[in-house]
């Protein structure tokens, strides 16, 4: 059982490959009326097939089941992240084949305060929180986006609004 405001949560033997036949389960607990925000940044679970059912990341919370998760994960692309509906989260794993793991974070947020994560692959978007809308004061995002060796990063900004202060002391984006 895992508390507190962060963690971290790795696979077993993890940045080794995790042994077959392994389960495990961790239940992450916050303060009530808080949520928890899971964040891969390394991913590498064994994808025998598109409905990861050798192999496998399933995340649920107190108000979904292992049968309705907030997602199941498999392959070796790092996923988007997952929000708890409450202030309980649910990472299992299971292996029936070896590949070297996961590595993510966690950490409690306010529900309007939640954003940013790792992003991966050819191409993709991502917006404020509750865009079109202003974003909440205090608000902080972080992401990382990687792509393959030999590939680069394009980053286009469609619409750029946040508030203006001299020498970009409010509100700002640091690429």
């Amino acid at each position: 059982a895992l508390s507190g405001d962060n963690g971290t949560i790795t696979s077993p033997d993890y940045p080794h490959d995790y042994r077959n036949n392994a389960r495990c389960v961790w239940s992450i607990t916050v303060e009530p009326g808080k949520v928890i925000q899971l964040t891969f940044h390394q991913f590498a679970v064994e994808e025998w097939d598109d409905i990861c059912d050798t192999d496998w990341v399933l995340i649920y919370d107190n108000s979904t089941s292992r049968d309705n998760p907030l997602g199941k994960e498999c392959g070796f692309s790092i996923p988007e992240p997952i929000w708890s509906n409450g202030n309980q989260m649910f990472v299992e794993s299971n292996s029936n084949v070896t590949a070297s793991g996961f590595r993510a974070e966690w950490a409690v947020c306010e529900n309007e305060q939640c954003c940013g994560g790792a992003l991966s692959g050819d191409n993709g978007k991502f917006t404020s929180p509750d865009y079109p809308h202003n974003y909440t004061d205090g608000t902080r995002c972080v992401w990382s986006i990687s792509v393959e060796p030999g590939k680069v990063i394009r980053l286009k900004f469609h619409e750029f609004d946040v508030e203006n202060g001299s020498d970009c002391s409010l509100d700002w984006v640091l690429v």
